[in-house]
């Protein structure tokens, strides 16, 4: 929400940036704002399939398995077991 909340500050800034760069007095791309946020739920969806939801369950989990934490853990398991093979 803090993102969705303060990109639209952040692109006015970003235009500016860009239009010093440039030269240009400033920058006017149409439709700029709603391609960024498409492309945040995009990236989003992508990397989080499961959500803010999914996020915290990944940091409560780490949290309770401090001490055993492995790298791993949070990977997906892209084999069968031999059991699940046979069906």
């Amino acid at each position: 929400a803090v993102v969705i909340g303060f990109l639209p500050q952040f692109l006015s800034i970003s235009k500016e940036y860009v239009g010093m760069v440039f030269g240009g007095s400033s920058v006017a791309i149409p439709g700029l704002e709603v391609g960024v946020f498409g492309l945040i739920l995009i990236a989003f969806i992508l990397f989080e399939p499961m959500g803010l939801y999914g996020r915290w369950l990944k940091i409560r989990t780490w949290f309770e398995l401090f001490p055993f934490y492995r790298k791993d853990m949070f990977k997906r398991q892209k084999s069968y077991l031999k059991t699940e093979r046979l069906r």
